[in-house]
């Protein structure tokens, strides 16, 4: 039965039950195997208890609430809508999610309840743009992912503090040329031939470079736009 560094995981109980009930242990063997699979934390608690209803007790009042909340945690991060925008706005929340679930989980002492879970993790993949989901499929097929002996859920999530930290860059530039649009900036064409903003060369008038003239001694007015 799987357990956490301090607390059974959620589904201790039920884990348990399902792989005993045809074992026939007696009921010594029963509290053995209990206190055996326990977490050295939990099994403090059990210390001294001769009956099994009397062990489920002591662990239901103790980690109760915390089951409750690691339920309750897995759940939120299950659900977590993206919502709409550009896509690394989508990243962006994504990763705010994952990093408060785990600060969350990590405060129980049962972080790798997310990270261990495969079912949870393939869901949050899910929820990235597509863009984004074909990038981790190359990288979770290649060797270095298979070389990586982290889980699943640890991969993912470096994998998505990286992506999160393009996307801000990506986000940056995106409101830097939203900010030149407003400005007018890029409505304002260079010259290639006399060098002066606010024509194109095509338009300019001002004669060729080489010509004779420096461009800086031009006579006013040779250089306009063409209506």
């Amino acid at each position: 039965v799987s357990t956490s560094p301090q607390a059974p995981t959620s589904n201790f109980k039920q884990q348990f039950l399902e792989l005993t009930e045809n074992e026939g242990l007696g009921l010594a063997s029963l509290l053995a195997h209990l206190r055996k699979s326990l977490p050295p934390a939990a099994r403090a608690l059990v210390a001294g208890r001769v009956e099994v209803k009397e062990v489920w007790a002591a662990l239901d009042r103790r980690y109760g609430d915390t089951n409750l909340a690691i339920i309750n945690t897995k759940a939120r991060l299950a659900q977590l809508d993206t919502g709409r925008g550009e896509d690394f706005d989508k990243v962006e929340r994504l990763l705010e999610g994952v990093t408060e679930g785990r600060a969350s989980l990590k405060a129980l002492g049962a972080e790798e309840e997310i990270l261990n879970d495969l079912a949870l993790v393939s869901s949050l993949i899910t929820k990235l743009p597509k863009s984004n989901q074909d990038y981790w499929h190359r990288y979770s097929t290649g060797a270095s992912y298979r070389a990586d002996t982290r889980s699943r859920g640890e991969k993912f999530t470096e994998w998505l503090e990286q992506e999160a930290a393009a996307a801000n860059s990506a986000k940056l530039s995106h409101l830097a040329s939203q900010a030149n649009k407003g400005s007018g900036q890029e409505q304002s064409p260079k010259c290639g031939k006399c060098g002066k903003t606010g024509h194109k060369g095509g338009q300019c008038m001002a004669p060729q470079a080489g010509g004779g003239l420096d461009m800086d001694e031009a006579v006013p007015g040779e250089c306009q736009v063409l209506v």
